[in-house]
């Protein structure tokens, strides 16, 4: 997404070679966090900002290349949402950025959030519980002393009727305005490049100064306003400079904050702080994901160079990550216009009398795969792992 620089009061970072010293610094000081792709995002805090260097490799030259450059924000606020199964990436956008429109846990609302070291996480599919600590990051800011006053300023339009959004609403303006079909507009010609941009408003709750801290030396050169949203608290980041000058003796606790603003949220929290985890329950997560149509490269990430996957169906075995990742790319690809696949997270709770002998017991966690309908059940996966979590043998199993 966009870098918003001037949201942190760090504008004169985009000159070039201002620019180039920060990634430098970024790249020498931060920390790496490796994603499923097996490639860095390097995390370096300036206080509380946070700066993301996107990387990949280049083989011809052994050597690593920047993709892009993302800022973010610290925040103790934290949204819990699912996505939606729909492509919101844009054009040109590198496979370790990620776009998602998601609703909130309990399935309402809808919202668009650009997501921090997106390739962390092992499944955005629908309705897959995600955490996501957030800011948004706004391009235009407007305070009001309270709801009238917001209500008041409202344009009419020519029936004499005004548009407002809920208190706490995020309400994603850009995503409807490129793809709302109305008569006579062709949405593919539609450039969906502002398809992030939400319109939020709420009353300001906290009222906080962002630190950013260099070279021993401390500013506080933005504002983090806090508001309670339907999807949880959020933090408004902007600067001063940013708000009409008319409006600025409204920032205060209790008034009103109305932006048009960019949603970003960062997945290395909690047990993703340092990057994936590699065990059963998100390494299932990840597998379910490639089976239901995600890029299998991502399997690298969690498969041991012996690893080999069995095909019962067939009785075909697949060595080595190359192998089985060009494997699942076959049927992918054998797949692409036919029923759609689903698999489904599972635990096995009770075996036949005489099957006892079944490699798996009871307990074991696998996934259920279906063909064309939800129901319509092919087969069962199990993955085998070692110590550290990595994937040693997958089997997909017809076995009734």
């Amino acid at each position: 997404m966009p870098i918003y620089l001037e949201n942190f009061g760090l504008d004169f970072l985009y000159d070039d070679d201002t620019m180039s010293n920060m990634i430098a610094d970024v790249v020498k000081n931060g920390k790496p966090k490796i994603g499923y792709y097996g490639l860095p995002y390097i995390n370096y805090h300036y206080g509380d900002i946070q700066m993301i260097v996107r990387c990949k490799k280049n083989d011809q030259e052994d050597a690593w290349v920047i993709t892009g450059f993302d800022a973010h924000a610290d925040s103790n606020c934290v949204w819990s949402v699912r996505p939606k199964e729909m492509d919101l990436q844009p054009p040109k956008a590198d496979k370790l950025s990620k776009r998602v429109g998601v609703t909130n846990a309990d399935g309402d609302g809808f919202a668009i959030i650009n997501v921090m070291n997106a390739d962390v996480l092992p499944c955005y599919m629908e309705d897959e519980l995600i955490h996501l600590q957030m800011i948004a990051l706004p391009v235009s800011v407007e305070y009001y002393p309270d709801e009238r006053a917001y209500d008041d300023h409202l344009p009419e339009t020519k029936d004499g009727k005004k548009f407002c959004i809920a208190n706490g609403a995020v309400f994603p303006v850009g995503f409807m305005k490129n793809h709302m079909v109305e008569e006579g507009n062709q949405t593919e010609d539609v450039d969906d490049g502002d398809d992030d941009l939400c319109l939020i408003m709420g009353t300001v709750k906290k009222l906080n100064r962002g630190l950013f801290a260099i070279g021993g030396e401390k500013y506080r050169p933005y504002i983090e306003c806090v508001i309670d949203t339907h999807f949880g608290e959020l933090p408004i980041v902007h600067t001063i400079d940013q708000v009409p000058e008319d409006q600025r003796n409204n920032i205060a606790i209790g008034a009103i904050i109305s932006v048009t603003a960019v949603l970003s949220g960062d997945t290395t929290i909690g047990a993703y702080n340092d990057g994936i985890v590699r065990d059963e329950e998100n390494d299932l997560k990840l597998l379910r994901s490639v089976f239901c149509g995600d890029d299998p490269e991502r399997l690298r990430g969690i498969l041991t160079k012996d690893a080999i996957y069995h095909a019962e169906y067939n009785n075909q075995f697949y060595f080595h990550p190359d192998e089985i990742i060009d494997r699942i790319k076959a049927v992918q690809k054998d797949r692409q216009g036919k029923a759609k696949y689903y698999a489904f997270p599972a635990t096995i709770v009770s075996i036949d009398d005489g099957d006892e002998a079944l490699p798996y017991s009871i307990g074991k966690r696998c996934l259920v795969l279906a063909l064309g309908e939800e129901t319509n059940f092919q087969s069962i996966a199990f993955i085998d792992l070692n110590e550290d979590g990595y994937i040693i043998s997958l089997n997909t199993t017809e076995n009734p």
